[in-house]
């Protein structure tokens, strides 16, 4: 294995940034959460519909019963990114407000010398 032969380069990151698409991705799982409420009665064919049509309700249904989890779990998963996002947000923000404190003591105690 070679070994580094330069320094590590710096990571930067903008809090408000990742903040910002933190709310996003929340909002995006609002969104689905509540669309698929809006729209899931709408997918299945009425009983009454008539017509010879009760393999296509059965197939609705089938279709319904399947995505309405699957359509939670992953509004649930956008709202989990959601939290980490402000997690690594505040982190970022933490660690920018222990740097700056190190570098303003840093310099008092080199004008000080």
């Amino acid at each position: 294995m070679e070994a580094l032969s330069s320094p590590a380069r710096e990571l930067r990151a903008d809090p408000e940034e990742i903040s910002r698409l933190a709310s996003a991705t929340l909002d995006l799982s609002t969104a689905l959460s509540g669309s698929w409420r809006a729209a899931s009665g709408r997918l299945v064919v009425p009983s009454g519909a008539g017509g010879g049509v009760d393999h296509l309700r059965a197939a609705t249904e089938t279709v319904a019963a399947a995505a309405g989890p699957a359509l939670r779990r992953l509004a649930e998963v956008y709202a989990g990114d959601a939290d980490r996002l402000w997690r690594t947000a505040f982190a970022y923000e933490e660690a920018d407000g222990r740097a700056a404190g190190w570098m303003l003591r840093a310099g008092q105690v080199r004008g000080a010398a």
